[in-house]
């Protein structure tokens, strides 16, 4: 028996009151469960392989073979009967690829459950759940083998909240203002063309070096989080920073001395 996917669709989006599926509506949301559903694919036959099996890269790439074929339009509501399939290449008849769409489906309904009230699972069924259109009050999703049926109601969904962690990037380009007091103090930069203007908090030391490097490209140092930091501002014509041996010693030595003073005891 092939995998098979059912879905049904229901709520305000236009064409569902009259038993249609939008494509505008729907395309991505449809494209994006595809794409939930190779990377669980891929992931499982990285997982099993192992990072140092030859056969690896084919055969992860083989992942991106699965496709969802859609068998029917469904018509006593809004939504499709698909086939989940799997072209191998030739020669490869592992037990790994023969259960690959069950064991892929299967992992996608539990992420899907998981994600739709709020436990992290996996990022890209998360994204399949973020790109399906407003006014979706109600989808079911019933996936079908061999051995056995399951299926997931879903009504509202609660995604979780994702924590940004801070991440450290360097910017290239000209100060084209600045702020300082009474009001905000900031440094405002525009990136090369095709790239927008990016205002960042900066103290007033910053400041005035923004003003005294106007005119020049720069290179601005800056940890991105809910509310950016400037740790560096210089000219990109300026030769970068590289700390000697007995720096990178002195630095470490001095920021960590208490901690390996305790460490020693």
């Amino acid at each position: 028996m092939a995998t098979r996917l059912e879905i049904k669709f229901e709520g305000t989006v236009p064409g569902l009151a009259d038993h249609r599926l939008s494509l505008n509506a729907f395309g991505p949301s449809l494209s994006a469960l595809l794409k939930a559903l190779r990377r669980i694919a891929t992931n499982m036959i990285g997982d099993a392989l192992g990072p140092n099996d030859l056969a690896t890269g084919r055969l992860k790439s083989t992942a991106k073979q699965l496709d969802i074929e859609i068998a029917s339009i469904k018509n006593d509501c809004s939504g499709i009967n698909g086939v989940v399939t799997l072209t191998t290449p030739v020669g490869f008849q592992l037990p790994l690829l023969s259960e690959l769409t069950d064991r892929a489906m299967g992992e996608f309904m539990e992420s899907l459950e998981l994600e739709a009230h709020g436990t992290l699972r996996n990022s890209a069924v998360r994204k399949y759940l973020q790109t399906l259109p407003p006014g979706l009050t109600h989808h079911v999703y019933t996936y079908h083998n061999t051995n056995s049926t399951r299926t997931v109601e879903l009504g509202t969904v609660a995604l979780a909240s994702v924590p940004k962690l801070p991440a450290l990037r360097e910017i290239t380009g000209l100060i084209v203002g600045v702020g300082f007091g009474p009001g905000k103090s900031e440094i405002r930069v525009r990136q090369p063309e095709g790239k927008s203007q990016l205002t960042l908090p900066a103290t007033e030391e910053q400041v005035n070096t923004a003003i005294a490097l106007r005119g020049g490209a720069v290179r601005v140092l800056v940890v991105i989080a809910d509310r950016p930091r400037v740790l560096r501002i210089e000219s990109a014509a300026s030769d970068r920073y590289k700390p000697s041996a007995e720096d990178r010693e002195r630095l470490i030595f001095e920021r960590w001395h208490n901690v390996l003073e305790e460490l020693a005891k």
